[in-house]
C-alpha cells in the first residue's frame, strides 16, 4: 500500500534540480522552526533539496520493478499539487499511476483524495485503512 509516492516519474532535469535548491533555500527558516516541533526533518536546505533530487532520480526506475510484482499493490494519491510542483507535473504523476495500474493487474489506484501528499494520512485515514484492507483481502489474508 503506497501513499502518494513510489510511482515512476521522469528523472529531474537540471532546471528542476535548480528549482528544488531554490525552493528549499526559501523554505529553510520555516523548516528549522517546524523541526523544533517534529514537523520537519532536521537538515539543511541543501541536504533537503539533495534528498528530494536523489529520491526523484531513483523512483523513475520503479516501472521496471513493477513488472516483477506478484503481490497486490494499492495507491492512495492526492489530487492537490504539492509545494514546488506545477499542476502539469501533478497531472503527469497521476497519469503515471493510472498507466501503471492499467498495465499491471496487481496494481490499482485505490483512491484519489482531495489533498496533497503531506496531508493524506492526517485528513484521509479511512482511505489508507481501506487500501490496507483491500491489499489484505486480495492477498488472501
Amino acid at each position: 500500500m503506497l501513499v502518494d509516492g513510489a510511482f515512476p516519474t521522469p528523472t529531474p532535469t537540471d532546471g528542476e534540480k535548480q528549482q528544488a535548491f531554490k525552493l528549499f533555500k526559501r523554505m529553510a527558516p520555516l523548516m528549522r522552526l517546524m523541526s523544533v516541533f517534529g514537523l520537519s526533518a532536521r537538515m539543511s536546505a541543501v541536504q533537503a533539496a539533495g534528498l528530494n533530487i536523489e529520491l526523484r532520480s531513483v523512483v523513475h526506475t520503479l516501472a521496471a520493478d513493477s513488472e516483477r510484482l506478484s503481490c497486490p499493490v494499492d495507491f492512495v494519491v492526492g489530487s492537490k499539487r504539492s509545494t514546488g510542483t506545477t499542476e502539469e507535473k501533478s497531472r503527469a504523476m497521476m497519469a503515471a499511476v493510472e498507466q501503471l495500474a492499467a498495465a499491471h493487474p496487481n496494481i490499482s489506484l485505490f483512491q484519489t483524495v482531495p489533498s496533497n501528499h503531506t496531508h493524506i494520512l492526517r485528513k484521509h485515514p479511512s482511505a489508507v485503512v481501506g487500501a490496507i484492507d483491500d491489499v489484505a483481502r486480495r492477498s488472501g489474508m
